[in-house]
């Protein structure tokens, strides 16, 4: 144990301290002072790089023996390992290039300096404007990490977008209360530029993957992307009968895809289309309470669902 429990310790406290310095909104949001008023990177390489970085941790800890530290050690260990195993896989799944939370990360830092502007006006004032400064080169960075979008995903964008206007009045209201800066409206103006770009980021690929041509349109296995022809938005279609349906979504599953958002045309009929002809072709969690009956169902039955459930009171009377 004499010699073990210094090398965990120090693998801690190395990793942590790697961690706070290259993620400085992580950082600022643990309390770390010197790492407010900045953002870090958010590129393809710096992702790449600590996916690296936490598989070497990894290694190190698989070769501590867990007997030869303190039950407190054993549980830090153990917190420390599950984090960095639920990252990688993150990684491998490519949550990275889905996520968006960038817009958030954001404005949540902006949010944080101005509860804390009644406190150290002139400290938060230096900190938004650099928060400011820096917010464009964040978001263009970021946004080369989405290289999937999906409708879900654009729509976080546009609702984060669309509420981001009154943050940065609240913003540009505060800095003319403690000392109205030269470049302020420029930098908040800057700002709310690259909040834009970064929404229309899921439009710009989705137009990518077929560059308008009719010819380029099942850019994957029964994967269409012509919807983006007829309206806006990122989104695509799965085309074909319930069998090749299920088994692209399994595919996604595989990937590690656990819910999906599904609309089609028309709505109504679709969705009992969907329920009844490829649903029981899916490995459905049990709590979705799907009739054993409906796998061999080949429909459309529009009362499969109807019949099988019944409201709860008419069940109680």
């Amino acid at each position: 144990m004499a010699k073990t429990s210094p090398q965990f310790e120090g693998l801690l406290d190395g990793y942590f301290e790697l961690l706070l310095a290259e993620n400085p909104a992580f950082a600022a949001t643990a309390g770390i002072e010197s790492a407010r008023g900045r953002l870090g990177n958010a590129t393809p390489e710096f992702e790449a790089r600590w996916q690296k970085i936490r598989r070497q941790t990894l290694a190190k800890l698989d070769l501590l023996s867990p007997r030869e530290l303190s039950n407190e050690q054993h549980l830090d260990r153990l917190a420390l390992r599950s984090q960095l195993l639920r990252e990688c896989e993150d990684f491998e799944r490519g949550r990275h290039t889905l996520d968006p939370g960038a817009l958030d990360q954001v404005l949540n830092l902006l949010l944080r300096e101005l509860q804390r502007g009644e406190d150290e006006p002139r400290r938060v004032a230096a900190n938004l404007r650099s928060l400011l400064k820096v917010t464009p080169r964040y978001l263009a960075e970021a946004a080369t990490l989405i290289d999937r979008p999906e409708r879900v995903w654009r729509n976080i964008l546009e609702q984060t977008a669309a509420g981001a206007g009154s943050l940065f009045e609240a913003v540009a209201t505060f800095l003319k209360g403690v000392e109205a800066g030269p470049s302020d409206a420029k930098q908040i103006a800057a700002a709310q530029k690259a909040f834009a770009r970064m929404d229309s980021v899921g439009q710009q690929r989705m137009s990518e993957l077929h560059q308008g041509s009719r010819e380029k349109l099942e850019i994957s296995p029964n994967l269409w992307a012509g919807v983006g022809l007829v309206r806006g938005g990122a989104g695509t279609a799965l085309v074909g009968d319930a069998d090749t349906v299920a088994e692209r979504m399994r595919e996604y599953i595989d990937a590690g895809i656990d819910t999906f958002i599904l609309s089609g045309y028309p709505h109504l009929e679709e969705a009992y289309r969907v329920a009844e002809l490829v649903l029981p072709r899916l490995p459905l969690a049990p709590a979705t309470h799907a009739p054993r009956t409906a796998a061999s169902h080949r429909g459309p039955f529009g009362e499969i669902v109807g019949n099988a459930f019944a409201p709860p009171s008419a069940s109680a009377s």
